[in-house]
């Protein structure tokens, strides 16, 4: 499989804490947390920044869209390109 670049935190969380930003010192975005030790509760697993960027180029390689109408039209031609590429 594809390997993931992740960040290794030792932080409280909470039960609703995935999907909450980690940022530095600075303030600037490095991860997004994805997953804690349950039985530990004080490890947790963030996907890095680098990683978010990655799937976003590769998900929209022309930038995001900008209206909805262009979120759908991108979301149908994905869509059809998927089902294409699992009948061939």
């Amino acid at each position: 499989g594809q390997r993931v670049e992740t960040l290794v935190l030792q932080l409280p969380t909470q039960g609703r804490s995935p999907g909450g930003p980690v940022v530095n010192d600075a303030g600037e975005l490095v991860g997004l947390l994805v997953a804690k030790e349950a039985a530990l509760g004080q490890v947790g697993y963030a996907v890095t920044a680098t990683e978010i960027r990655r799937f976003l180029d590769a998900a929209w390689p022309k930038g995001p869209p900008r209206t909805w109408d262009g979120l759908v039209a991108r979301g149908s031609a994905w869509l059809r390109d998927s089902l294409d590429a699992a009948a061939d």
